[in-house]
C-alpha cells in the first residue's frame, strides 16, 4: 500500500495509518504556512500485515472548532472485472471556511504484489 498526505492549513496536525496491530505511518505538519505541503515527499509504501480495522487517525492541533471530513473509495478492477485493490481519499476541514483543503489523505492497496 502507498500513501500521501499534503496540507494547506495553518494549524499542526498529525496523522497516524495503522490498524489494530501496526503503526504503519506517522505523519507530522509542524509549520504554520498555509501553502501547499506534500507531507510525506520521500515517504515509501509498505506490506499491509493484515491486522483489523485500517484506518487514519487525524488529530489537529490548536483548533476549538469541530474537524470534518469527507471520504471517497473506490476499488482498482481488472479486466475481469474482478476488484485488485483499493483507493481511499480523505479531505478534513479543521475550521469555518468549508474549504477541505486542509488536509488531503489518499491510500491506495493492492491484493497481491506483481
Amino acid at each position: 500500500m502507498v500513501w500521501s498526505v499534503c496540507s494547506q492549513a495553518e494549524r499542526n496536525a498529525l496523522v497516524v495509518l495503522r490498524d489494530d496491530k501496526t503503526v504503519y505511518a506517522t505523519i507530522k505538519k509542524t509549520s504554520h504556512s498555509t501553502e501547499l505541503q506534500d507531507l510525506t515527499n520521500g515517504t515509501k509504501g509498505c506490506f499491509y500485515g493484515g491486522g483489523g480495522n485500517l484506518r487514519f487517525e487525524v488529530t489537529i492541533y490548536d483548533t476549538s472548532n469541530p474537524q470534518y471530513g469527507s471520504k471517497s473509495m473506490n476499488g482498482v478492477i481488472d479486466g475481469n472485472a474482478h476488484i485488485v485493490g483499493r483507493t481511499m481519499s480523505v479531505c478534513v476541514e479543521d475550521g469555518t471556511d468549508n474549504d477541505y483543503n486542509d488536509l488531503y489523505i489518499t491510500l491506495a492497496s493492492w491484493k497481491k504484489k506483481g
